[in-house]
């Protein structure tokens, strides 16, 4: 079952574009509705249930893992805004990342069940920057931040495009990183 892949099996080009979420990895979050403001999802969470297919061989929730699950948040947002796959492919434009950086606080294990947290800190004429959270609530811990600039493309010239007032409107910018985690711990 192609839902099913694990990020080693996506690692050894096992996975389909754009992305199939695991089903047993990603699902919404059990606590409270996201923050929702004029009819946007300003801070979009998902669960996440580490699997074994999950650790590396230092025992600990895989690099390439994070990258995998900030992709998948990131796509699933935006698909909640209004705007996934289907609509940019149908518009002829969409995103491609610039640069990803993952700041790791503690690690994450088998078994752990993760609150995965993601919004837009800047959103620019042609260009996003969406920030991440990876937060343990067993023992109220933030385990990683990441943030992705993510740039806007015509998908037949590979430049870079303005974004048009439709998409700018879906998303509302959210400018402090401590709203995201007051929201996770409730």
């Amino acid at each position: 079952d192609k839902l099913n892949l694990s990020c080693r099996q996506r690692k050894q080009g096992k996975g389909t574009w754009p992305f199939p979420v695991d089903r047993y990895m990603l699902r919404p979050a059990r606590r409270a509705v996201p923050v929702c403001q004029g009819g946007t999802m300003r801070i979009f969470t998902q669960e996440i249930i580490v699997a074994p297919q999950h650790i590396d061989i230092q025992n600990r929730v895989s690099n390439l893992c994070y990258v995998q699950w900030m992709q998948d948040l990131a796509i699933n947002h935006s698909t909640v805004q209004g705007w996934g796959v289907e609509r940019y492919d149908a518009e002829g434009h969409g995103w491609v990342v610039r640069q990803h950086t993952i700041t790791y606080k503690r690690p994450a294990l088998a078994g752990d069940v993760i609150t995965a947290a993601t919004w837009v800190a800047e959103l620019a004429s042609r260009q996003s920057l969406r920030r991440y959270l990876f937060w343990r609530a067993a023992d109220r811990s933030v385990l990683a931040e990441a943030a992705t600039v993510w740039i806007y493309i015509d998908m037949a010239t590979g430049r870079p495009s303005r974004l048009p007032a439709s998409l700018q409107s879906a998303f509302e910018v959210v400018e402090d990183d401590k709203e995201v985690l007051q929201f996770l711990q409730g």
